[in-house]
């Protein structure tokens, strides 16, 4: 609040109904912004991924693997799926891991042949790129 400007720190306590100096003190703890983006995901029924949810992902991908041939879109439906079942998705390298360890059953990697841009055959073990205009999700 601290960095808003004053007028729409002042219109926003009038649209509370708040005082303003209490408003222009919220938030001074790090932690208030996780604590509430929490209290939100569970008010609207989202929720932190379990043990369970994470296998259901991976067999997911295991299945989306067979039929796809880029990593990207692996990732992506991954993620999509995630926000089907109203789970908050895990950190992007714990997504990429998982679907790093279907990438040799993606199709151009069972025919030796390339599917992602232009990349050579031999090239299974290239990094996986993060999508351009990545969404972020609660």
């Amino acid at each position: 609040m601290l960095s808003a400007p004053p007028v729409a720190v002042a219109r926003l306590a009038e649209q509370l109904g708040v005082d303003l100096a209490g408003l222009r003190s919220y938030g001074p703890r790090a932690k208030t912004r996780t604590e509430h983006s929490r209290l939100v995901a569970k008010y609207l029924g989202w929720r932190l991924p379990t043990t369970l949810e994470l296998k259901e992902l991976d067999e997911f991908l295991l299945a989306r693997a067979m039929e796809h041939d880029s990593p990207t879109l692996l990732f992506r439906l991954g993620c999509e799926y995630l926000i089907s079942a109203r789970v908050i998705r895990p950190g992007l390298v714990t997504v990429c891991e998982r679907v790093e360890r279907y990438r040799p059953l993606l199709p151009s990697a069972r025919t030796g042949k390339s599917g992602t841009r232009g990349l050579p055959a031999d090239a299974d073990r290239a990094p996986i790129r993060f999508p351009r205009r990545a969404r972020l999700y609660v």
